[in-house]
Parts: structure tokens; C-alpha cells; sequence
């Protein structure tokens, strides 16, 4: 079986608010002891997958969880252990016949049977209670405890809502509702995998890069674009969750501004699928990803062009000094527009898709990709002389035209998407070094308004990017003229 839920953090002296909200009179009371298991080297953790023997009270439970595509979708098998028991590892045996079941045994035994250990220990104080909503019956818990892992703990505190009866889309509606009232924010990453990276002595989640869409030949309506956001939001969650936790992560952050980027790209570019969905997200997407492109600059300034400014002699290598604040990306993610924005998109693309049964997603994607192809080819013959404003649009619609060619990839011959994937890459890097170095003159000219030391730097990346334009233009010119794959 597979298991919906969602899991939130909570803001500072958030917790009394929601016992309040939820009546903290109706609320059972639950203790959990759990121990997680995986081998030395983590075999089961690098596949998602988390096994668990846990005391609910005074019963024994073990379960086996694996991540599914959806982002916040499991599978899930739990046995309740023989009263009385107090085991010291856990079954296999006890999900022979499941799903879930057979994936942990193909783990294993292609893996030579690997020992197992226990790596890590939850210790949880549950608050829950059922709570019927729009027709479903919805699971709040409130979980409060910490994590254990040697001599190394963390504290844990989160609210998880999770679907028992009905339809998903309640989940989804009530998480927007509790998001809004208490100041939530979602959070992807499981105890298993915050275990996990207590035990090897890590604060934040590993960044999450872009994974191909579940297309299919034969999927008819907006069911394509269903699956693209769904792959889009498995990229933007989990780095935007460690965002609005404290990460600092230039990964990170340019992560999730690149899911959100193939997210706008997809709903711009196959707006047919979905009529006006693109125009009505934009508005509650633009802050956040505007703040992360700021933040991603300066890092760009400060970890490269830095650097070989100073090699140069430079007297200034920060156009934003001494004034000049970055925009708190973490406050911006956490904020309701952002989070209910994502909890609407998690529920339109698990929703049963619309639109007309005749509909070829396929032949308006090829349209589409012929047609910023085009326009590539127009720009290639004049990139050096073009100005910056439309050099930039030039980068930012190879940049569409390489996420659109990724989502369609699922869907043609792998060895011709790789070819044709090779030279759209190189032409991106070198539109992107062209633009960094554009981009940074200009910061450096206006910070020369303030501080005339400035111009040594502006001087410099001019003529930095009078080259770069050149490698630009040839990198484009390849793309080109390289055989398109669909």
C-alpha cells in the first residue's frame, strides 16, 4: 500500500497555536521508540528506502517505507509484532508478498546480503487525532521528540497530515488551510533520511537535482503536464524546504531556482494543455525566484568572478559593498504565498487529468521546440552585436528550449536525445559565463557611482565579455546546426 501525506515545520512558539486550533483535549497521546537499520554503508538510505522497528506504546511495530515518484507519496508496509516480543532486528520475511517487500529483498540480495545495524533511534511523543475534513478523514499528528545517533542528537518537532478516508485533494486543501492560519512551511524530507544525515554528522539534505518527467506515448489531455510539475516540485521542495530551515547552500538555492525555472517553462510553454494556469502562478512564483536569482549572483560574483578579479588587481571586487542587503530567501519560501502555491500544484498534478481525450501532447511539444529552436537561429547570427537586455533573453530561452527538450526526452530514442543534449549544454555554458560577466560589468558600473574603484572591475569584465560573446555565438551556431531529436 502506499501511504499520502504532509509534513510541516513549524515556526518558534508555533506549538501552542496548533494545540489550540486542533482541541487539545481530543488528542491521544502516543510514545514512539524507534530504530531505523541499514547497512554500513547505507545501501538502503541511497535508495530511499527506510526500515524500522518501533514501541507505540507498549506494542511493537516494524515497517518498511520507499520513496515513490510523487514527492510526498510512500509505500508502505507495517506488521504488528507478537505481544510480548522486544526484537533486536528486523524481518524481511514480514513484507514477502508486497511491493515495497520485494524491492528491499532485490536490494539485498543484489547486494550480497549485506549485515545490517542499527544507525539511528527516533524518540517521538505523538499528539493525534482523526479530523474530518471536506468529506475525508484526515490524520493530524504532532510529532515532538528527537533524533539520536551515537552521541549526536537533534531535537524534532513536526506537524504531519495524512490521508485516512476520501479524497486527496482534501489532504491538500487542509494543508493550505493550516499552512495559512499557523505560519507552516512543508518539509519533504523524511526522519528516515534526517537520521540518516545526523549519523554521518550533516545538518541539511544533499541538493536535489532535475529528474526526467514519467511521460508515456499514448497519454492524452494535460496528463503529460500533470507528470512535468510533479517532476518539477520532486526538484523545488526538498531544496526549498532546507532553504526555509536555515540552509545557506549556493546549491541549494540554484537548484530550486532551476525547478522553478523548468516549472515556469512548462506551464508557459504548454499553456494549451492548461489555459491561464501559467499567468496564474506566475504572480505567487516571481518573488521567490527573483530573490533566489539575487542571491545567485552574488555567489557567482563572490566564488568565481571574485577571485580572478583579485588576480587582476582589482581594487573592488564586491559591486555590493559597503551598502546593499541580500533579500531573505528563507523568510520568502516560508511565506504563505510561496507554500500555498505549492500545495495547490502538489494537488492539480496528483488530480485525474482533463482535456480532451484527442489532444497530442507530443505534436505541441514538437511545435514548441521547433519554434524556440527558430528563434536560437535568429539570435545565433547576430549574438555579438546584440544588446545585453537581448543576449539575456537569448540565454533565457535556450534555457527553455533545453528543459522542454528534457521533459520531451522520456518520449524519443535515448542515443539521439544525448547527442542533440551534448551541444544544447555547451551552448548553454557559454551563453551562461557570457551573461555572468555582462551581468557582474553592469553591477560594476553602477557601484562605480558610489565608489569610483569599481571601474578597474567593470573595465575588466567588459573585456572579459567581449570574448565571451564570441563563444557564445559558436556555441549557439552548433546547437543549431546540431540534428534535433524529435
Amino acid at each position: 500500500m502506499s501511504e499520502l501525506e504532509l509534513k510541516f515545520r513549524l515556526p518558534p512558539g508555533g506549538r501552542e497555536h496548533l494545540l489550540k486550533a486542533v482541541g487539545q483535549r481530543h488528542l491521544e497521546r502516543v510514545e514512539l521508540d524507534a530504530r531505523y537499520f541499514d547497512t554500513r554503508d547505507n545501501l538502503l538510505a541511497r535508495h530511499r528506502v527506510a526500515w524500522r522497528l518501533r514501541r507505540e506504546n507498549a506494542r511493537w511495530v516494524q515497517t518498511l517505507k520507499a520513496s515513490r515518484a510523487h514527492v510526498v507519496e510512500r509505500l508502505e508496509h507495517e506488521v504488528e509484532l507478537a505481544p510480548g516480543a522486544e526484537p533486536s532486528a528486523p524481518d524481511p520475511a514480514l513484507h514477502d508478498g508486497t511491493e515495497v517487500g520485494a524491492l528491499l529483498r532485490r536490494l539485498l540480495d543484489t547486494n550480497g546480503d549485506p549485515p545490517l545495524r542499527e544507525t539511528y533511534r527516533a524518540e517521538v511523543v505523538r499528539l493525534r487525532r482523526l479530523l474530518p475534513y471536506r468529506e475525508a478523514l484526515v490524520e493530524w499528528s504532532l510529532d515532538e521528540g528527537r533524533l539520536v545517533a551515537g552521541d549526536r542528537i537533534r531535537p524534532l518537532a513536526e506537524l504531519e497530515l495524512e490521508i485516512k478516508r476520501g479524497d486527496p485533494q482534501a489532504l491538500y486543501a487542509m494543508g493550505r488551510d493550516w499552512q495559512v492560519r499557523h505560519g507552516l512551511w512543508l518539509d519533504v524530507v523524511s526522519k528516515a533520511h534526517r537520521g540518516t544525515l545526523l549519523a554521518t554528522d550533516r545538518e541539511y539534505a544533499d541538493p536535489v537535482k532535475a529528474e526526467p518527467p514519467g511521460l508515456a506515448r499514448g497519454m492524452r489531455g494535460d496528463a503529460p503536464l500533470r507528470a512535468i510539475v510533479a517532476a518539477c516540485l520532486a526538484q523545488i521542495l526538498p531544496n526549498a524546504g532546507e532553504i526555509a530551515g536555515g540552509s545557506h547552500d549556493p546549491e541549494h538555492v540554484h537548484q530550486a531556482r532551476v525547478g522553478l525555472r523548468r516549472l515556469r517553462t512548462a506551464l508557459r510553454e504548454l499553456d494549451a494543455l492548461a489555459p491561464g494556469m501559467a499567468a496564474e502562478v506566475e504572480p505567487r512564483l516571481a518573488p521567490v525566484f527573483d530573490a533566489l536569482g539575487t542571491v545567485r549572483d552574488r555567489h557567482v560574483v563572490a566564488a568565481t568572478l571574485a577571485p580572478e578579479l583579485r588576480r587582476a588587481g582589482a581594487p573592488l571586487t564586491d559591486p555590493d559593498s559597503p551598502g546593499g542587503t541580500a533579500p531573505d530567501i528563507g523568510a520568502l519560501v516560508r511565506g504563505s504565498d510561496f507554500q500555498c502555491e505549492m500545495l495547490r500544484l502538489l494537488a492539480w498534478s496528483q488530480a485525474t487529468p482533463e482535456g480532451p481525450a484527442d489532444a497530442k501532447p507530443t505534436a505541441l511539444l514538437r511545435r514548441r521546440l521547433d519554434k524556440l529552436l527558430h528563434r536560437l537561429a535568429d539570435a545565433a547570427r547576430a549574438f555579438e552585436t546584440l544588446p545585453l537586455d537581448d543576449q539575456h533573453r537569448t540565454r533565457k530561452r535556450l534555457k527553455r528550449l533545453r528543459y522542454l527538450a528534457d521533459f520531451a526526452a522520456p518520449l524519443f530514442r535515448k542515443g539521439r536525445v544525448e547527442a542533440w543534449a551534448r551541444a544544447a549544454s555547451d551552448a548553454q555554458d557559454a551563453l551562461g559565463e557570457h551573461i555572468d560577466h555582462a551581468l557582474a560589468a553592469r553591477r560594476f558600473e553602477a557601484a562605480a557611482e558610489r565608489d569610483p574603484r569599481a571601474w578597474f572591475a567593470a573595465g575588466w569584465l567588459h573585456a572579459r565579455s567581449s570574448e565571451s560573446a564570441k563563444a557564445g555565438r559558436r556555441g549557439l551556431s552548433r546547437l543549431v546546426r546540431a540534428e534535433v531529436f524529435w
